[in-house]
């Protein structure tokens, strides 16, 4: 499998993805292949954006907003002293498991989002005929991959963009991904797909 054009891990095929078209039919990888057979998958990423988030203030009466760096700054300088102000109190926390880097108390400072992502498979020396027979472009699929995510539904929310046969290299190159959107999406029903986010530690790693 590579992601992005890079190389990644090699992952049993029976392991990789479920594929449910138009509804109806779910067949796995080997209704594809065999054991000469091998499957390269990458993702693309469109519209990659960084999105920074803010934490709310801390109002000074305490009724509005929920960050205050200052109070976390106090409770790690006085927890466990006879100290006045902020403080972690009882055994059920300690500064040395609430607060740091890989600690208790974290936020996402940044998120990482992107666009629905589109997957190209390449089949080698895999069974031809029913790949083309079955993925036909603009199917509605559902993909099941690696038993942990979901790509597409019934409704239609992923579809086969492109099928190509190379009989010469005797592959069958095939292209998912959602279907394309004429016109302007209202900005309620717009999606964005978190990759990532980059963590904060306060107070000790802003």
């Amino acid at each position: 499998m590579s992601v992005s054009g890079k190389a990644g891990l090699t992952i049993p095929i029976l392991e990789l993805m479920d594929i449910s078209i138009g509804g109806s039919a779910s067949y796995d990888l080997s209704r594809y292949t065999s054991s000469g057979s091998s499957v390269n998958m990458s993702f693309n990423y469109p519209g990659i954006t960084l999105v920074p988030a803010t934490p709310s203030p801390l109002s000074l009466d305490n009724s509005t907003g929920w960050f205050d760096m200052e109070i976390l700054t106090e409770v790690v300088a006085n927890s466990g002293k006879d100290a006045t102000g902020y403080a972690l109190q009882g055994s059920a926390f300690s500064v040395a498991d609430v607060f740091g880097v890989g600690k208790a108390l974290s936020r996402l400072k940044t998120f990482v989002i992107c666009q629905a992502p589109t997957i190209t498979m390449v089949f080698t020396q895999a069974n031809n005929s029913l790949i083309t027979s079955d993925l036909q472009v603009n199917a509605s699929i559902k993909l099941d991959l690696f038993g942990l995510f979901t790509l597409g539904s019934a409704s239609g929310s992923y579809q086969v963009h492109d099928v190509k046969q190379d009989s010469q290299a005797g592959t069958v190159t095939v292209t998912f991904g959602p279907p394309v959107v004429s016109g302007t999406i209202p900005l309620q029903q717009q999606v964005a797909y978190v990759l990532g986010g980059v963590a904060s530690y306060p107070p000790v790693q802003v």
